[in-house]
């Protein structure tokens, strides 16, 4: 003994209990709002576009393209980033106005 009282289960519990519950932040309240992200997707138009085209090269694309178990296996493939679905829609709808016109193949 060093002449400190060693605390037992019940006291460290009791301690704990008196401390505030944290906030729940998740990483997508940090990210910016749902337009920020369309505006990007605008902003980076040229360069998807060049993806699209196969002008530059992008292994998703590549492999979304091969179909199958390629495209199949993209679904375990995504970022560990969480979004909410309000940014997720924000970006599904500007790529589909620029890139789903009907007339391109993928």
């Amino acid at each position: 003994d060093n002449g400190t009282k060693s605390k037992n289960y019940d006291d460290i519990c009791t301690d704990l209990s008196s401390l505030p519950d944290p906030v729940p932040t998740t990483y997508a309240s940090l990210l910016p709002a749902p337009e920020v992200f369309a505006a990007k997707c605008e902003e980076m138009e040229g360069h998807l576009r060049d993806i699209f085209l196969r002008k530059v090269h992008c292994e998703r694309h590549e492999k979304y393209r091969q179909g199958g178990k390629s495209r199949i296996n993209l679904s375990y493939h995504m970022s560990f980033v969480e979004f909410t679905v309000e940014q997720q829609d924000a970006v599904a709808r500007t790529l589909a106005r620029k890139f789903c016109d009907g007339s391109l193949k993928y």
